[in-house]
C-alpha cells in the first residue's frame, strides 16, 4: 500500500522527489487517455480543472477523446479525437442498431452531449496509436461509463476516475418505471467500472466519505486546483465611491444554482429600491445569456458575457462582493450535495469576499462555514439576503477580513502546484502497480490516495 502523506509539511523536512519536481514536463509520466465530455479549454470550470490538473503533462503522452463541441487547447494536448456523428456513428448493419442512434436517451444521455459508448474502427485506431497506460475519465451518464469501459477493455489498461458531481444520486431519480431502470442501470455499471478503476477521486472530502461508504474501496479527493501566481494578493482597498458592486461569475444552471441567484437578483433590486447605491452584474457563458428576461433587474442586475479567462483575476478584484448560490430545493441538493463548483478556487484567491446563499448540507456552503472564508446564509429568503449584504456594505473591515482569509484557505487547499504534483503521483503508482492489469481485477486491490 502506498504510504499517505501528510498535508501540511515542515520546512525542516525534505520535500518528497514528485513534489520536487511538480512543474518538470520532461520526467517519464505515464501515456493518459483522458476521456470526457469536453476537451482542455478555458470556457468551462470541467475544462479549466483538466488543465489546472494536466499542466506541463509532455504532450507526447497525452491524448483526448471528447465529445462536446468547445474550443480546444492546443497548448495542452495535439492529440484529440472528437466523438461525433462522423467519428462516432453506428457501424452495424442491423436496423436495430442504426435505430438506437435516434434514441440516445434510452442510454441515459443527457446535456452533456452526443457521447457515443460504440468504438469504431477510428476510434480503436487512435487508441492503439496512443498506447495508453491508463484512462483518465469523469463519469456521468451510462454512455460516459460505456465508453470507459469499453476503452480500458480495448486498451487492456485500468481507469482513473474523478467523480466531480454526484450524478449517481441525482440522475433518473423519477419513481417511473423508466426512471427506475435507468438509475439501477446506472449503479450496476459504474459499480462494474470501479471494479477495473486503479485511484478514484471525488471533487471533495465529503464526497470521498461518502462514496467510500456507499461503494466500497478507498477513494482520495481533488479539490478545484487554481494557478496561485496567476493572482496576486491585492492590499489596495475597494473604492468607496459611487455604487455598492455586486458580481456573480460563472455558469447559471437550473438543477445548481439559477434558482438562488434569482433571489440574490431580487435582493439586490430591492435595496436598490429602498434608495442604496447598488448594482449588480452576472458574467456568464453565451449559451446563458437567453436568461436575461428572468436575471436581469433594470438598472441595477444586468447580465453580460463572461470576462476572458485570463482576465479574472483582475476581473473579480474588481467588485465589492461576490456571490455563490446555490439552490435550495431537495432535486438540486441531491445533484450537487458534494459539488465543488470551480469558480470557489478563483473566488477564495481573489481578494473580494464573497456572500454564500444556500442549504448547509451542500459542500460548497458547509465549506465556507467551516473554514470561515465567506458571509453565509443558510436560510432560504431574500430578506436575509438583503440584510446581509445591507450589512457588508456598511461594514469594510469585515468584508477585508473575510477576503483574507478566504484567501489563506485557497492557499492552503487549491495551490495547483502542490495537487498537481500528488495527483502525478497518484497516476503514476497506479500505473506501476497495475501494469499487470487485468480486466475484472477485484475493487479490493485498487490503490487510492487522498491529497487536498
Amino acid at each position: 500500500m502506498l504510504q499517505k502523506s501528510t498535508d501540511l509539511m515542515s520546512d525542516k523536512e525534505e520535500k518528497p522527489r514528485w513534489l520536487q519536481n511538480a512543474d518538470t514536463s520532461d520526467e517519464e509520466l505515464p501515456r493518459v487517455l483522458v476521456s470526457t465530455p469536453y476537451p482542455f479549454n478555458t470556457e468551462t470550470g470541467g475544462g479549466i480543472t483538466l488543465r489546472s490538473l494536466f499542466q506541463g503533462w509532455p504532450k507526447n503522452r497525452l491524448a483526448q477523446v471528447y465529445g462536446m463541441g468547445h474550443s480546444r487547447d492546443s497548448n495542452m494536448c495535439d492529440n484529440y479525437f472528437l466523438l461525433n456523428e462522423s467519428s462516432a456513428r453506428w457501424t452495424s448493419p442491423s436496423p436495430i442498431w442504426r435505430m438506437r442512434r435516434f434514441a440516445p436517451f434510452i442510454l441515459g444521455q443527457n446535456e452533456v452531449g452526443a457521447i457515443w459508448a460504440r468504438l469504431t474502427s477510428q476510434l480503436m485506431k487512435f487508441v492503439r496509436d496512443f498506447q495508453p497506460e491508463i484512462i483518465f475519465t469523469q463519469l456521468g451518464t451510462l454512455l460516459q461509463i460505456r465508453l470507459a469501459m469499453r476503452l480500458a477493455e480495448f486498451a487492456g489498461v485500468p481507469l482513473a476516475v474523478h467523480v466531480a458531481d454526484d450524478w449517481a444520486n441525482g440522475f433518473h431519480q423519477g419513481k417511473d418505471p423508466v426512471n427506475r431502470y435507468l438509475h439501477h442501470r446506472l449503479e450496476k455499471e459504474f459499480r462494474e467500472a470501479l471494479e477495473v478503476t486503479a485511484v478514484r477521486w471525488g471533487m471533495s472530502l465529503p464526497m470521498a466519505q461518502a462514496y467510500r461508504e456507499r461503494y466500497g474501496g478507498e477513494w482520495g479527493h481533488i479539490y478545484n486546483p487554481i494557478f496561485v501566481e496567476r493572482w496576486p494578493e491585492r492590499s489596495a482597498p475597494k473604492s468607496t465611491n459611487g455604487k455598492f458592486r455586486v458580481l456573480y461569475s460563472g455558469s447559471i444552471i437550473g438543477g445548481a444554482q439559477k434558482r438562488s441567484l434569482t433571489d440574490i437578483c431580487d435582493a439586490v433590486a430591492g435595496l436598490g429600491a429602498e434608495g442604496m447605491e447598488i448594482e449588480m452584474n452576472i458574467y456568464t457563458f453565451a449559451q446563458y445569456l437567453g436568461l436575461r428576461a428572468e436575471l436581469e433587474r433594470p438598472p441595477y442586475v444586468r447580465m453580460h458575457e463572461q470576462a476572458p479567462y485570463e482576465k479574472l483575476p483582475e476581473h473579480l478584484a474588481s467588485a465589492d462582493l461576490l456571490v455563490l448560490p446555490v439552490n435550495f430545493d431537495q432535486e438540486s441538493i441531491n445533484y450537487i450535495r458534494y459539488s465543488m463548483p470551480g469558480k470557489v478556487s478563483e473566488y477564495l484567491l481573489s481578494g473580494t469576499p464573497t456572500l454564500v446563499y444556500g442549504p448547509g448540507e451542500v459542500v460548497p456552503v458547509e465549506y465556507a462555514q467551516r473554514e470561515g472564508w465567506g458571509e453565509v446564509i443558510t436560510q432560504q429568503g431574500i430578506e436575509g439576503v438583503m440584510k446581509a449584504i445591507r450589512d457588508l456594505a456598511a461594514d469594510p473591515g469585515r468584508r477585508a477580513a473575510l477576503a483574507r482569509r478566504a484567501r489563506e484557505v485557497g492557499l492552503k487547499n487549491h495551490d495547483a502546484k502542490v495537487i498537481r504534483a500528488r495527483f502525478r503521483h497518484e497516476i503514476s503508482q497506479a500505473v506501476i502497480q497495475t501494469k499487470k492489469y487485468e480486466r475484472g481485477s477485484r475493487r479490493e486491490e485498487c490503490e487510492t490516495r487522498s491529497f487536498a
